[in-house]
């Protein structure tokens, strides 16, 4: 009795630790797993197995219904494209571009300035009307932004350490990239790290003394030993509300790897001098890894 109890021990103990592994697997394993196409290439040869059979099932009623398709597609093709829908759908489509420009009055001028930081001396907030109208504190200048460094924190053990830097000129062409580091504390006690980059060539459509809005386009990395990239598309808007406030709006959206992704940010900040102290909130999906969280931080604008 003792030998077949011992042997029922030992496979228990082996089925889990060949089962660990994948219970301490943690949200940026699964990024990468999807950013490398890994659970794709899985699911992709179980759909595959399943479909051979699907489709010897599928083939007959294909065939009964061919005729009866062909008709339906040739209606649908017929039918005359409506004119006013259309741009109605392209006027809703493009409506987060052209409705701010009009909004704020823009002409797209580019003989606009920048005060120091935003409200300094007075002013409205960081656009000044001419470079003829001077900034008490260091004169105008063509270009402006900021650098900023903030944390994050998530109660399932995941952190976040981020670098993100911005630069406006009075050409309304800028730049805008950052630096994530993740870090996450495993099941088994191990810590998980990986780092994210973008890097956004970036356009001011719509600028006003109290408003930027810019969107851009650029790339994304996940910066490991084998590095994978992905394509990224940038929305934003910096609100000069009221002084000391700063409020400031992110969408992004683009690919890593096989894995779609998306993101989104709000961060209010208050004002000292040039010092932005801010909280905010940033989620980004990546495949189906979450990460996302509250941040504070501060920020520095010249």
């Amino acid at each position: 009795m003792r030998v077949p109890l011992y042997c029922s021990v030992c496979v228990i103990a082996l089925g889990l630790s060949a089962a660990s592994p994948s219970a301490r697997a943690g949200v940026l394993e699964d990024l990468r797993e999807e950013a490398r196409g890994d659970k794709q290439d899985e699911e992709k040869k179980a759909d595959d197995a399943g479909d051979t059979n699907k489709d010897k099932d599928d083939h007959h009623d294909a065939t009964e219904h061919h005729h009866e398709g062909h008709h339906e597609r040739h209606d649908t093709a017929a039918e005359p494209l409506d004119d006013a829908a259309a741009r109605l759908w392209l006027a809703i489509i493009t409506a987060p571009w052209w409705l701010p420009h009009q909004a704020v009055g823009d002409t797209f001028g580019t003989g606009h300035a920048f005060a120091a930081f935003p409200y300094a001396e007075g002013h409205t907030g960081l656009v000044l009307t001419s470079p003829e109208q001077p900034s008490a504190e260091g004169g105008s200048s063509p270009v402006a932004g900021y650098v900023m460094a903030e944390g994050a924190y998530r109660n399932d053990g995941l952190r976040r350490a981020k670098l993100e830097a911005h630069l406006h000129t009075s050409s309304r062409v800028g730049l805008a990239t950052g630096v994530a580091t993740y870090f996450e504390k495993l099941e088994d006690g191990r810590l998980d790290r990986l780092s994210l980059a973008d890097a956004n060539l970036t356009f001011t459509f719509a600028r006003s003394l109290r408003t930027l809005f810019w969107t851009g386009l650029g790339t994304r990395v996940l910066a490991e030993a084998r590095p994978t990239f992905g394509f990224n598309f940038v929305y934003g808007a910096d609100l000069f509300i009221a002084k000391p406030l700063v409020l400031s709006l992110r969408l992004d959206l683009g690919s890593l790897g096989h894995a779609g992704v998306a993101g989104a940010g709000a961060r209010l900040g208050l004002l000292v001098n040039r010092f932005d102290l801010g909280v905010g909130y940033d989620g980004l999906i990546i495949g189906k890894a979450h990460l996302g969280g509250v941040s504070l931080g501060v920020r520095t604008w010249f």
